[in-house]
């Protein structure tokens, strides 16, 4: 799961702390 998310932050030019911290922002639920 934590490649799928670090794919993800790859697509959107952010760190991982930054996808994690957005997704909290947002509530979604991983």
């Amino acid at each position: 799961q934590q490649g799928v998310i670090a794919k993800v932050a790859r697509q959107f030019g952010l760190s991982r702390q930054a996808l994690y911290r957005r997704l909290q922002k947002f509530e979604i639920d991983y």
